[in-house]
Order: structure tokens, then sequence, then C-alpha cells
């Protein structure tokens, strides 16, 4: 790119669509979601009777936040946050989309 005495040092990108898109990727996780537990149900001769709760936060973190216990998270050497290695100076970040659905299905053994 011809830009005179300018230097870029970094360029970001990001979907300028991002909500609709996630409104047209959340009923694809669901139904993917659908799709992953029958899968593992049917060889234990089982099946989705309901659906108990559909969040797009992990039923953990959302535990983690509302009922904490008093317990403090330890961090060790290995889990120290580091600072994202500075991307080079002529590289375009990939861009990647997703939506995560977790669901909680009740189920019963297949009749």
């Amino acid at each position: 790119m011809e830009l005179g005495d300018v230097r870029l040092h970094y360029v970001g990108g990001e979907v300028s669509d991002q909500e609709k898109l996630g409104e047209e990727l959340w009923p694809k996780a669901i139904a993917n979601a659908r799709e992953n537990a029958e899968k593992t149900l049917k060889p234990m001769g089982m099946k989705i009777d309901s659906v108990f709760a559909v969040s797009s936060i992990d039923f953990g973190q959302i535990r983690g936040e509302f009922l904490q216990g008093g317990q403090r998270v330890v961090v060790t050497g290995m889990n120290i946050p580091t600072p994202p290695d500075k991307p080079s100076e002529y590289r375009l970040e990939m861009i990647t989309i997703d939506s995560t659905a977790h669901v909680i299905y009740l189920i019963s053994p297949a009749k």
C-alpha cells in the first residue's frame, strides 16, 4: 500500500452486521446442541423429554457468579494471564464468528 509517510502499526477488523449475524447463528447453535444431545443419548437408550434451560453463557459460569461460596481462585505460574503477542505489522486479523448454546435437557429411557 502506498501511503507516503504514513506507517501502519496495526490493522484490526470487525463485522459490521455482528448483531444480525448473531441472530442468524443462534437458531443454528440451538439445533446443533439438540442434534449432539440426541447422538449422545441414542447409544445409551435415552431420549430427550424436554428442555430445562438454554443459555449463551456456560451454566457453570452462571452458577459461579450467582452462588459464590467464598472460594478463591488461585493463580499458579501456569495460569498467569499474559498480554497477547503483538501482531505483525503487515498481517491482517482473522475474523472468527461463532455462537454457542448451552442447553440442559430433561431425559428419560427411550421406549
